[in-house]
């Protein structure tokens, strides 16, 4: 007989399974090769081939599966389920390095690796949910929760069914009028209903490949590139260039700066002296 069992079959078998099952506090195997049943068991089943379900109310399926804790369900090949009403589902890497489920309530899936790749933690209560880990993260932080492996970037790929048709991939945050989102003609737009706030660090607009931002905005061009800052006002569509207009840069306070008014022209603002680099006060 093949040891390597299909899943498709397993699959085909655990439909005939349940259709067959009378009650549930009975026990027994199903296209049994060396598979085992502890005796005396309520509801211990085990189905595939050498699949092991030792506990009661345990479930086993697959190729060489064991379920050990009270209520746990092994269904894949190379696994186990060892702490009750644990569920583990998928593959370990070989018959010496399993993929073990040992966290009571949890759902662990994987494949190929004695880590699970996803990870549903139990709730903390029965009104609550619990939360999703991604890449080996038992404990989530968060209710989703992903970490990369070793030498792997963490990357999550939000991508629209036709990119270069102008279709937009969004990151909705808290409501629809927040958050971000991108598109090949317009690249990429933060959306907010209220403020834009950077709460720490520096920003660095422009070539910052190595090197940091040194001070809170940093403007760094590349070669043949004009480090430019343009502060447009509204210009009235109907009245267009007869509408007044007002261009503001404040440093410091609001009484200190500079002024582009439609009228009057460019106008400094100070409540001091103005002193250029010559130290000498006008």
């Amino acid at each position: 007989m093949n040891r390597i069992v299909n899943y498709y079959q397993v699959i085909i078998i655990l439909v005939i399974f349940g259709l067959n099952v009378q009650t549930s506090y009975s026990q027994g195997c199903v296209n049994c090769d060396e598979n085992s049943v502890g005796t005396g068991l309520d509801g211990a089943s085990a189905i595939g081939s050498e699949t092991k379900a030792l506990n009661d109310y345990t479930f086993a399926a697959g190729f060489d599966c064991k379920s050990s804790g009270i209520g746990s369900i092994a269904m894949g090949k190379y696994l186990n389920s060892t702490d009750g009403y644990s569920i583990t589902i998928g593959a370990g890497y070989s018959e010496y390095q399993r993929f073990v489920n040992d966290k009571a309530h949890y759902i662990m899936m994987g494949s190929l690796s004695t880590k699970p790749t996803f990870v549903i933690a139990p709730a903390p209560s029965s009104n609550k949910t619990g939360e999703i880990g991604i890449g080996n993260v038992i404990f989530p932080d968060a209710k989703l929760h992903l970490r990369s492996d070793e030498g792997e970037n963490a990357t999550v790929f939000i991508e629209p069914n036709n990119w270069a048709a102008g279709e937009k991939a969004m990151l909705a945050l808290g409501g629809l009028n927040y958050g971000i989102s991108s598109d090949s003609s317009s690249g990429f737009a933060f959306k907010s209903s209220a403020n834009y706030r950077f709460i720490n660090g520096k920003v660095g607009i422009g070539a910052f490949n190595f090197n940091p931002p040194e001070a809170k905005l940093h403007i760094k061009c590349i070669q043949g590139e004009d480090a430019d800052i343009f502060l447009e006002p509204y210009t009235d569509e109907i009245l267009g260039e007869r509408g007044s207009w007002q261009a503001n840069l404040y440093l410091g306070t609001r009484e200190h700066g500079v002024v582009a008014n439609k009228s009057l022209g460019l106008v400094f603002l100070s409540d001091h002296d103005y002193i250029f680099n010559d130290l000498n006060p006008l």
